[in-house]
């Protein structure tokens, strides 16, 4: 009798580590790191929060907790995207006219 491997590989993809700089993250074997200076909304996030990472694709990643997405392309290749991240304020509500 032969013992056969049940289910497939599992990739995990986890916070490693956390420094003054940015953090780094493992996935498929491969630790990439999401640097505090380009992404600074993680520089504001409690340890946490940056912990609560989810797998939404193919390379891409969400922090829930921190309303973030990430792809490895732009860790991997930063020179390709010009756009920086930036949060956007949210505007005031405008009040209701009064009645005339």
């Amino acid at each position: 009798m032969s013992s056969s491997r049940l289910g497939g590989a599992t990739s995990r993809s986890e916070v490693t580590n956390i420094g003054i700089h940015g953090f780094w993250f493992l996935d498929e074997g491969r630790e990439y790191f999401v640097p505090f200076k380009e992404y600074p909304e993680f520089r504001k996030a409690t340890i946490g929060q940056i912990h609560i990472m989810r797998k939404i694709g193919p390379g891409q990643f969400h922090w829930p907790d921190l309303d973030i997405d990430i792809e490895i392309v732009a860790l991997e290749s930063p020179e390709q995207f010009l756009l920086k991240f930036k949060r956007i304020a949210k505007r005031p509500r405008a009040r209701a006219a009064r009645g005339r």
